[in-house]
């Protein structure tokens, strides 16, 4: 571990929350802190010290005696788009099973609103690195899910009319939770929105 903090006072009870780094780290680790045989923990001596100022004993390998499984529901974060290349950056507030993505729970559309009111496109395909586990997924549009969206002249042509949608099907995290649905209504705008500047040619 690399950080983490306690608000505990002095006893024989101590609460460690850890960082977001350290918690994100654990869960790229399919076979780490699944179960209660799979979370041991190993301290050194430098670890903790007690009132009198003496050195924890160091702890090789031990067991936890109670675990509580991860129930929390993953969140897009944010994203950005770049029209150029079809390419996604989506940002999670927890690492993520890439494995699981599934490109056609996620549309691409003008605004928020509901699905009657707003110009919209249903992602088929694209491609992305379905190995690597992290709070980052990178996806780049299919060729033909790229120009099936440069056709609609009101979506993705700017800032402000990149929005997605997506079910919760779109992705989950390495405890199988599923992510929060983000609804039509409540579409999400681009974080960041680079342009199609690709000059077309015979």
């Amino acid at each position: 571990l690399t950080g983490g903090f306690t608000d505990s006072p002095n006893g024989t009870v101590i609460v460690l929350t850890l960082s977001e780094d350290d918690s994100n780290g654990v869960r790229q680790d399919a076979l780490l802190a699944i179960s209660q045989n799979t979370t041991l923990v190993q301290i050194s001596s430098l670890f903790i010290r007690d009132a009198a100022g003496n050195d924890v004993t160091a702890v090789s390998s031990q067991r936890a005696s109670g675990f509580v499984p991860d129930t929390t529901v993953p969140e897009l974060v944010d994203f950005e788009f770049d029209m150029s290349t079809g390419q996604f950056n989506f940002t999670f507030s927890e690492t993520i099973d890439a494995s699981t993505f599934t490109p056609s729970a996620l549309w691409v559309q003008s605004q928020a609103g509901t699905p009657a009111s707003v110009v919209a496109h249903r992602v088929a395909n694209g491609t992305w690195d379905a190995a690597t586990d992290s709070t980052l997924l990178v996806f780049r549009l299919s060729y033909t899910d790229l120009n099936s969206l440069k056709l609609l002249t009101a979506v993705a042509t700017e800032l402000n009319n990149t929005f997605i949608r997506f079910t919760a099907g779109l992705i989950s995290d390495m405890a199988a939770n599923s992510v929060k649905e983000v609804a039509s209504v409540n579409a999400q705008r681009a974080r960041d929105f680079e342009p199609d500047r690709v000059q077309p040619s015979l």
